[in-house]
């Protein structure tokens, strides 16, 4: 399932193989400071009596896989 049309899902295609590897990285690494800046301010909406430290536990738990989370965040 795709919110896109074909044809605007192929232009997307050819624009990425474009682009160089570092630029590749570099979009990468953007989408997943925007993700975490949108999970963070969601979270702070949802319970604004959280301090950040408790904010910023949550990010990690709902980005990072269990297996590099330590026990107590899993």
């Amino acid at each position: 399932m795709t919110d896109s049309s074909a044809v605007a899902a192929e232009l997307q295609l050819r624009v990425l193989r474009g682009l160089s590897a570092v630029r590749r990285l570099e979009l990468a690494v953007e989408m997943s400071l925007t993700t975490r800046a949108l999970l963070r301010a969601r979270l702070r909406a949802e319970h604004p009596q959280w301090p950040e430290a408790q904010v910023q536990r949550e990010v990690l738990r709902f980005t990072l896989p269990d297996a590099v989370l330590p026990v107590p965040l899993r």
